[in-house]
């Protein structure tokens, strides 16, 4: 790995409440690395980023969502596109 660490996107952030919301919003990038911010590259071609996601909602409805869909499977085998 060129970076020293692996990102792990297939489990949920510990920072993420009940609500889907981010309980350290403002030091988000510093407590987990897995943070990114979102930018319209990442909307329109990143793979790791859910269906459901609001900037990837936003790229496909302005047409500029690249990337396939991939499907992650969860531990405990199930799978969701």
């Amino acid at each position: 790995m060129k970076d020293g660490f692996l990102i792990i996107l297939s489990t949920r952030c510990t920072y993420l409440s009940s609500d889907n919301t981010c309980s350290c919003y403002n030091e988000r990038f510093k407590k987990n690395k897995r943070c990114r911010k979102v930018n319209i590259f990442r909307a329109s071609f990143s793979r790791y980023l859910p269906p459901t996601c609001a900037y990837v909602l936003w790229a496909k409805r302005h047409h500029i969502r690249f990337r396939c869909e991939l499907e992650m499977v969860i531990e405990d085998g199930s799978a969701f596109s």
